[in-house]
Parts: structure tokens; C-alpha cells; sequence
């Protein structure tokens, strides 16, 4: 096993593990699902898009995971602009607050609301909250702080899918 840390002042920390595969691994369990596509927990629905905008492959790759283990649809996109060039519908998007050019994760959630006024939108970030606090609360955007956790995620999604039921 190889651990591994990436930390930037102001702009949060990333840590790994890395392990050998194993060829006669057994294959992954499927997240449970029951009737109207939610899961298990009767958390999540199946039924939803959410659109990722993450410059890191790391974290892409963990929220992939965790998306997929929920049977949940995505579109996944590096930077802002190609956040803004996304043209297939989302019902919700998570995006990252560094996306390592000029604008911020809260820059392309203003875009992204002119063209999908219906989604929810929240931000993921690691970075400090003078960076960000206000502009989130006064765009009413949610934010999770990084390592995103998920329970607090399934909580987002599943009032997600709710609205979504009753609209």
C-alpha cells in the first residue's frame, strides 16, 4: 500500500491510498435498489441527473463512485467552461469551488442558472471559508466541505428527488 499526501495553503489537502489489485477480487455490490428506482435507504432516487464540475481526477473519480453506487445518472465536466457548455438537461449539480481557472465553482454556478433555472446547485470545497461564505449564502447555494460526507450528500439528493416528485 502507498500513501499519499497533496496539500496547498488555502486551497485544501488531498490524501490516497493506493493498493495493488487483486485478480480474483470479487465483483462490486450493487448499491440495493426497491421500487421508483430509490434506494435502500429510500434515500435516492435513480431518476436523477446530477452534473459534476470537478478539476481534480481524484475527487471526479471519488463522486463517480459515490454516484454510481446510488444508480444515479451524471454528466461529469473539469472546468467552468465546460460546465457552461453543457447542453443535456441535470437536476442537480455539485461543483467544486477551485477549478483552477479564473473562475470559481460560484462563477459557474451563476452561468449554469441562467440556462437551468430548475436545478439545485451546490458547492464542494476544501478551501477557507472567507473564500466563499458569503457569495454561497447569498446565492442560496448549499455547500459541502471537503472530504464531502456522505451522508450529508444522500440527505441533498434525496430532498433533490423530492422536489423533483412534487413538482
Amino acid at each position: 500500500a502507498e500513501v499519499g499526501l497533496q496539500s496547498s495553503v488555502g486551497q485544501g489537502s488531498r490524501f490516497s491510498v493506493s493498493l495493488s489489485a487483486c485478480q480474483d477480487a470479487s465483483p462490486p455490490v450493487p448499491h440495493p435498489q426497491s421500487a421508483a428506482g430509490q434506494s435502500a435507504s429510500g434515500l435516492v432516487t435513480s431518476a436523477l441527473t446530477i452534473l459534476v464540475v470537478e478539476d481534480d481526477l481524484a475527487n471526479q473519480d471519488a463522486m463517480l463512485a459515490f454516484l454510481n453506487s446510488r444508480a444515479l445518472q451524471h454528466i461529469c465536466v473539469g472546468d467552468a467552461a465546460s460546465a457552461l457548455a453543457v447542453t443535456d438537461h441535470f437536476d442537480g449539480a455539485l461543483v467544486d469551488y477551485h477549478l483552477g481557472g479564473s473562475q470559481t465553482g460560484l462563477d459557474a454556478i451563476a452561468g449554469l442558472r441562467q440556462r437551468f433555472p430548475t436545478a439545485r446547485y451546490a458547492l464542494t470545497t476544501a478551501a477557507s471559508e472567507s473564500e466563499f461564505a458569503d457569495r454561497a449564502n447569498a446565492m442560496g447555494v448549499m455547500v459541502f466541505r471537503k472530504p464531502v460526507d456522505p451522508a450529508a450528500l444522500d440527505q441533498w439528493l434525496a430532498q433533490l428527488a423530492a422536489g423533483l416528485e412534487t413538482a
